[in-house]
């Protein structure tokens, strides 16, 4: 997670709005002192892409005196922006205040507090999945944590757990008709856990919730916000709740994105209230993933010359996956949206077809096989003038059903231009050949005073770095850097090692290096909003990942002329790279096996610094064939696109084609779903709901069972259930052991039992005697 990618420095904007319309939704948000980060969530609110809004913030009796200063001068900014002011109550009866003056023609009620920080189309899906299930009532995002504490939250919601646990957050978007139906927050009290209160009473009236999953919610911790003050008060807010759990009678799934689609799309745009943009230069990308491959990071770099070219960029993820380069691509991106996080695939159509009219996208360039090729035929049905580019690195049947409707091919490799050139007649094999251009020394094209960042971060003169540049989490990485510093050392002392990074531990790594006593040679830095000047700094990269056999940091640091080592990387042959040291991972279980991991890293870094000038000459060469390559890729697709002409063809039906299609593709859908949530969560999911009046009536039945209320929840069938077989194995084998002990002690207890006898007898036949 790139915790110095949080939006909100400044306003983004799409674009110029086209048509204005009453508010869709009011947005609601408790202000009390906040005004040191009211600029950050209001700038995030203002950037959304989604703009029928009413902002309505409740002064709760702020008492710092430039609370009312700020509030002033934030309402001038947006005549969208409504300010009340009240006495000092909480953020109960502040929310409940803002419903009370919201507009009467809003449909949702959307929660957000004035120090929180979201995606600039977090709205919009919030919207979109909403009104793309009528069945559900509110709709909730999973969390990316900052501040205090910095980690990424994603829950899988069950009733049981939400009884026992609130793992819903305030960030909320609710219908309007139920919160009112409920008596919306209704608590007087402060500190009162109100917002598990309010989602146990939408529950007990069986009021379905979403869970959306894109990682667009940014959450700010503290240690002394209203979540802390009610753990101090916790009996007497968690007697409320209990109260309230009881209400709770029937069985309520929850909708969890991603999953898979389950009744037909009866949603139209004429039902939506969508915004249109005056957009002049505009592309979609419609990739399958987001994850490190060679095929994205050349989408990458197309999409960063695209941006600073002057063009707008929409990026679509059709497919359940990870998404490793998301933070990156939503630099130079203008909105970036994973669809499989807040859409079933039966709503794809729909969605692009609104995002190419509201953005007036006249070209989109598809490297997925799967949704994006089957999407072809709407786009277009109902965009025949927008011109659809195939971005090809691996050819797949499928492309023959769709060659009719395409503008042009971009072959990236020899093989996949073999494979398509005599069924298109415009398909172009991008150049591998270099740029004509003057070639100038990388380094020298981006120069860089070493003597400065030495003073910046106050690194001592005259040593080499070894640099580790990631995420501070709860994984092997950080231990084997610390690790391999210290045997590095033993051996030279003219070394010094940075980490840069943010995450959970931060402070066990700082406490670990002090009780090594390597202050001296090790700096822990926070994470830079541009990794560039510590990778130019830096001698030699070491990446030691666990869990990602891919790197976009080994892909930047050869990218800015910087040697790297790594673990297994998948596209080195791709990418040419003539000296590249890889290490094979070791999956560490304990002190021993870090130690091993940082042993393998050893003997890679001897071999770079014995022959360190040969490996900083292969890195720079990389560097800049690296950055000729995708300016010339560019340089052609870029031509392509703007003089190729857009084959009009007529076609019908193009949603039964769409539906035909993606029917071929859901066994593939499946897969990656289920691998999701087996390698993310390590559970097997629920399946979606039914909604067949025998299904409803056997949940109901479900929901009241005393059975049902006391399992463990069976959902969890690779996670939780294997710590049930263990605990059932593990109390059988202690029940065995006593059972074999007693046998073994059975004698032993006899003869104690015999000899204790024989002794009493001894002693009474002593005592009769005398």
């Amino acid at each position: 997670m790139k915790y110095k990618k949080i939006p909100g420095n400044k306003i983004k904007k799409i674009g110029k709005l086209e048509n204005y319309r009453e508010p869709t939704i009011t947005i609601i948000t408790p202000f009390y002192n906040g005004e040191e980060t009211l600029m950050e969530t209001a700038n995030s609110i203002f950037s959304q892409t989604y703009p029928f809004f009413e902002w309505i913030i409740i002064n709760d009796g702020s008492t710092s005196p430039n609370s009312k200063k700020a509030l002033t001068e934030l309402q001038k900014t947006d005549d969208r922006v409504k300010i009340f002011t009240k006495e000092n109550g909480g953020p109960s009866q502040a929310r409940d205040y803002g419903i009370s003056k919201s507009n009467p023609k809003t449909k949702y009620v959307y929660f957000i507090d004035c120090d929180d920080i979201i995606e600039n189309n977090m709205i919009e899906m919030m919207y979109w999945t909403l009104e793309t299930h009528n069945e559900a009532s509110f709709t909730y995002p999973s969390i990316i944590n900052f501040g205090a504490h910095k980690y990424y939250w994603e829950p899988y919601f069950t009733l049981e757990e939400e009884l026992v646990n609130n793992i819903l957050c305030i960030n909320t978007m609710v219908k309007k008709k139920d919160l009112l139906e409920v008596g919306c927050f209704g608590i007087k009290e402060k500190a009162m856990y109100e917002d598990w209160n309010l989602w146990l009473k939408l529950l007990a009236k069986e009021k379905i919730p979403i869970r959306i999953n894109p990682q667009s919610f940014w959450y700010r911790t503290s240690n002394t916000g209203e979540l802390s003050r009610a753990k101090k008060n916790n009996s007497k807010a968690l007697k409320l709740i209990n109260q309230t759990a009881k209400t709770v009678k029937k069985d309520v799934e929850a909708i969890q994105y991603p999953r898979m689609s389950s009744n037909d799309s009866i949603i139209t745009k004429d039902k939506l209230v969508l915004p249109m943009y005056d957009i002049k230069k505009s592309v979609l990308f419609i990739i399958n993933n987001s994850l490190i491959n060679y095929i994205n990071i050349s989408l990458f770099e197309n999409i960063k010359r695209f941006s600073k070219e002057g063009y707008k960029i929409s990026v679509l993820v059709t497919e359940p996956d990870l998404t490793e380069m998301r933070s990156e691509i939503q630099e130079y991106a203008d909105e970036f949206f994973d669809l499989s996080n807040f859409l079933d695939y039966k709503d794809y159509p729909i969605f692009v077809e609104y995002l190419l009219d509201s953005r007036k996208i006249n070209n989109v360039i598809i490297s997925d096989w799967t949704f994006g090729y089957s999407l072809i035929p709407v786009i277009k049905e109902h965009n025949p003038n927008t011109k659809i580019h195939i971005f090809l690195n691996e050819y797949h049947d499928f492309l023959n059903n769709f060659y009719c409707l395409i503008d042009s091919i971009f072959c990236v490799n020899e093989n996949s231009y073999q494979n398509v050139k005599n069924n298109h007649n415009n398909c172009l094999l991008l150049s591998n050949e270099l740029s004509n251009k003057n070639k100038k020394d990388f380094i020298k094209k981006n120069p860089i005073n070493k003597k400065i960042l030495y003073q910046k971060f106050k690194i001592p003169p005259n040593k080499k770095i070894i640099s580790f540049i990631d995420n501070l989490s709860y994984e092997t990485r950080p231990i084997v850097f610390i690790e391999l510093a210290k045997i590095l050392l033993e051996k030279d002392n003219n070394l010094f090692f940075i980490m840069s990074g943010e995450g959970q531990m931060e402070k066990e790594i700082k406490d670990n290096i002090k009780q090594n006593n390597l202050e001296k040679h090790i700096i822990v830095i926070d994470e830079q909003e541009n990794n560039s000047e510590l990778i130019k700094l830096s001698d030699l990269i070491i990446k030691t990942s666990s869990k990602e056999g891919n790197s976009l940091m080994f892909y930047e640091a050869l990218s800015l002329g910087t040697p790297i080592i790594s673990n297994s990387i998948s596209y080195v042959k791709e990418f040419k790279i003539k000296k590249c040291e890889i290490v094979d991972y070791i999956d560490t279980k304990c002190l021993e096996d870090y130690k091993n991991f940082a042993l393998k890293y050893f003997e890679k870094v001897n071999k770079v610094l014995n022959d360190f000038n040969n490996y900083k000459k292969s890195s720079l060469e990389f560097s800049e064939n690296n950055d000729y390559f995708y300016e010339n890729q560019f340089n052609q697709i870029k031509k392509s696109i703007e003089e190729s002409k857009s084959l009009n063809k007529e076609i019908y039906n193009s949603e039964q084609l769409y539906k035909y299609y993606s029917l071929l593709l859901k066994d593939n859908f499946r897969q990656k779903y289920l691998d999701y949530y087996k390698n993310l969560h390590g559970i097997k999911p629920r399946e979606n709901i039914n909604q067949s009046k025998f299904s409803i009536i056997k949940r109901r039945i479900r929901g009241i069972s005393l059975k049902y209320r006391i399992e463990n929840e069976l959902h969890f069938v690779f996670k939780k259930s294997s710590y049930l077989i263990k605990a059932i194995r593990g109390l059988f084998i202690f029940l065995k052991n006593i059972f074999l002990y007693c046998l073994f002690l059975i004698p032993i207890i006899l003869m104690v039992i015999k000899s204790f006898f024989k002794l009493i007898y001894f002693l009474l036949a002593k005592l009769i005697r005398n």
